[in-house]
């Protein structure tokens, strides 16, 4: 099953679903471009990104290389959470995304993550 990606709006922020399997850097750079864009249109600055229904993890190489578009075209301005099952997370995109600028943090729990998303301070 190739990967679907549905963008959506909360009261609360951005949600973006990604559901199936990894189907390789141009498609997930493309996503990352096409979340930006869509904050910047609807001037919402708060994105949850839900990989929990992603069937297979993405390779480490790739996580390196998506971390480092996301502080690209991402920056500080845009608060990311990413929810993703606690097998799967290795902080490596975190790292490398927070390492350039960007502004995200990797989560095994929605509450937590919708917490995090909701403070004020940029962190």
């Amino acid at each position: 099953m190739a990967t679907s990606w549905q963008i959506d709006e909360t009261d609360e922020f951005v949600l973006v679903r990604i559901v199936g399997n990894y189907d390789g850097m141009d498609r997930f750079a493309a996503g990352l471009e096409a979340i930006a864009a869509h904050c910047r249109t609807a001037q919402r600055w708060r994105v949850l990104i839900d990989l929990t229904d992603m069937s297979d993890p993405v390779p480490p190489r790739d996580r390196f290389l998506l971390g480092k578009q996301a502080a690209r075209v991402w920056g500080r301005r845009i608060k990311v959470a990413l929810l993703a099952k606690p097998a799967d997370i290795t902080h490596f995109f975190e790292n490398v995304a927070t390492n350039d600028g960007a502004n995200v943090r990797a989560f095994g729990d929605r509450e937590e993550a919708r917490a995090w998303l909701k403070a004020r301070a940029l962190a």
